[in-house]
């Protein structure tokens, strides 16, 4: 039996509703966070369960997120509330990650192994936060998805995200869509009324002027072939401290380290004032991590020391013991280590830099000379990704990610909000 589903004439905002109507076979909604797009989402591939069928008279669908984590979080309960609310009986099997219901079957699938996305007629295709994944994986995805949509003669595939720079929503419905065929709904964040009070105020305290228009204002950034520490200021940024002169150096230091063989490189920052200063490089040519401990003691002896390491060093061993890892002999040196066991994205510790320097929490000692000549140097490349073809730079400035990634980390998650 067909449920008829009726709103209050308000219920949608005027972006969701755009998107909700849109009869086009390839659709997108993006906006900044916060923008109400997973709600509009959730009501999309709700709507095509129950009414976009086959032959048979049931729906095949398919829904994908990053992560098999993200769609448990952010859709898979209140998907199942909805089902609750209009009196669908329904299976969830989490294990094969499908719901069934009279109408049909729903499969999730994660981004991140597009390779297992196979065998299906579908009648629509639903992707959240398709632009986090790599362009390779969205690429992949997106052509198994065209190929299957042949469950019926009316077929829907739609995308909602945020923005990340010129990425594959980008080359689909800006680059790819001349003909207008594909249809794109842009908002932002302030769009949303439902929002708490201080929201938008905190999106603007965390990021930069360029992550402010992609990830509050909902617009493409183009990042590809940029410099990749792009508020880095000499000028502004770096001074002279005079942390080196000083009768007494500082006793409590924080480090940031990258463990390639040759370099291997680290800076040296102290905090003040909610502010990291970092004060002095250590550049080592074909050397190991016995050495680099051994510069460091040498240099400040006594100081209490942290340390943000390149978090592969768990794994990784410059040294000659079998067995012992780089992480393991910073802890026997009496480093205090910081990090999750997991690096961060390369976007998103770039972003974190980025947005220390345009926010006055980044400070560089003169001395730094070539921690400042891989921030006036280092690009990105087509993909968005750190530049790597001149050996001699981006070692040094990995480091200072490592480290203001530890002191100011940016959670895009833990300031977005489910809201409509």
């Amino acid at each position: 039996m067909k449920k008829i589903i009726k709103f209050a004439p308000d219920y949608f905002l005027p972006h969701q509703q755009e998107f909700l109507d849109s009869e086009a076979k390839q659709k997108a909604l993006v906006t900044g966070y916060g923008g109400g797009k997973t709600f509009a989402f959730i009501w999309e591939t709700f709507m095509n369960h129950l009414f976009l069928v086959n032959k048979e008279g049931q729906s095949n669908g398919w829904i994908v997120y990053p992560t098999f984590s993200m769609a448990e979080e952010l859709f898979v309960e209140p998907f199942l509330m909805l089902l609750d609310r209009y009196e669908i009986d329904y299976k969830y099997n989490s294990t094969k990650h499908l719901i069934s219901s009279e109408y049909g079957k729903l499969r999730l699938y994660q981004l991140q192994t597009p390779h297992r996305m196979v065998g299906a007629e579908l009648t629509f295709l639903g992707f959240d936060e398709f632009d986090i994944g790599s362009y390779k994986n969205c690429d992949i995805a997106y052509k198994k998805g065209v190929g299957r949509l042949r469950g019926s003669n009316k077929t829907k595939m739609y995308f909602v995200t945020t923005p990340e720079g010129y990425h594959y929503i980008h080359k689909l419905f800006v680059e790819d869509n001349e003909e207008g065929e594909r249809h794109l709904i842009k908002a932002k964040s302030t769009d949303n009324p439902y929002l708490p009070a201080d929201y938008i105020d905190d999106l603007r305290k965390n990021y930069d002027s360029k992550l402010v228009e992609q990830y509050m204002n909902g617009e493409f950034v183009n990042l590809r072939g940029s410099a990749a520490y792009y508020e880095f200021d000499r000028e502004r940024h770096c001074k002279d401290f005079g942390i080196h002169n000083a009768e007494k150096k500082p006793q409590v230091l924080y480090m940031g380290m990258d463990f390639n063989v040759d370099p291997m490189s680290a800076v040296v920052a102290i905090k003040r004032d909610n502010k990291l200063i970092m004060f002095d490089e250590i550049i080592l040519r074909n050397s190991n991590t016995r050495q680099m401990i051994d510069v460091i003691k040498e240099r400040y002896p006594g100081a209490y020391i942290s340390i943000a390491p390149d978090q592969t060093g768990g794994s990784r061993k410059t040294s000659a013991e079998i067995g012992v890892t780089d992480i393991h002999l910073l802890k026997q040196a009496g480093f205090k280590i910081l990090g999750s066991g997991t690096n961060p994205s390369v976007k998103d510790s770039l972003n974190a830099v980025n947005a220390a320097l345009y926010q006055g929490r980044l400070e560089i000692d003169k001395r730094c000379t070539a921690l400042t000549n891989d921030f006036e140097k280092v690009v990105r490349d087509d993909a968005g990704e750190i530049d790597k073809k001149d050996s001699n730079l981006s070692h040094i400035s990995d480091a200072g990610r490592y480290l203001v990634w530890s002191q100011f980390p940016l959670y895009g998650s833990a300031i977005r909000t489910r809201g409509r």
